[in-house]
């Protein structure tokens, strides 16, 4: 019995967004009766059985952007891809069984999970390489000002770097430690090159 408690214990609570999205389910789909569709109200009681640990705060603003360019698309234009007309940039992460399962008089969209994770992929990607050429762009045009000024710039750049691997990355201590290290440590080195080269 324990050992079931404990088990019950490790459970996690479903995020803020995913409650969130059960209950406009809950709200608009009208088969549970007002005190059974009050649960969801329940926060404590909820667990989440199949949580996503790769879900950062990036996917929810991925989320929100899709579902404000699918608005924006269907008042002002049409957006056409591979020959067909497309007004909801939300379904280019739906398979065709998905589209299926719910229709959008509930205002329900459910996404490919490979589909969307690639997505969110490619804009840490970009993210991570813009975090190494732009501080290495913006410390070469600066190359000039005095030492103070250039390790302000890479102090800053760093800060940033690791603020984006505690929050949008489920790194632990030590790894968000090292990765800053090594950051640090690349801007440090082109800032000496550059100062060696000024002198």
């Amino acid at each position: 019995m324990l050992l079931r408690l404990a088990s019950l214990v490790q459970l996690e609570p479903p995020q803020r967004r995913n409650q969130d999205a059960v209950a406009r389910l809950i709200q608009n789909d009208g088969q549970l009766c007002n005190p059974d569709s009050t649960y969801i109200q329940n926060v404590d009681d909820l667990v989440a059985l199949g949580g996503d640990k790769e879900h950062s705060w990036v996917h929810g603003v991925v989320e929100e952007v899709c579902t404000s360019a699918s608005s924006t698309l269907s008042k002002v234009m049409l957006l056409n891809i591979f020959g067909q007309k497309l007004t909801d940039v939300r379904k280019l992460f739906q398979n065709k069984i998905q589209a299926l399962k719910v229709s959008n008089k509930l205002g329900i969209y459910l996404y490919s999970k490979p589909r969307f994770d690639r997505l969110v992929s490619s804009i840490f990607t970009l993210i991570i390489v813009g975090l190494i050429m732009v501080p290495i762009f913006v410390l070469y045009r600066i190359r000039k000002q005095s030492g103070y000024v250039q390790n302000g710039v890479a102090l800053g750049f760093t800060t940033f770097f690791a603020l984006l691997c505690s929050t949008g990355t489920t790194a632990k201590r030590h790894e968000i430690f090292a990765a800053t290290a090594a950051y640090c440590a690349v801007l440090v080195v082109f800032i000496t090159e550059s100062y060696d080269k000024k002198e």
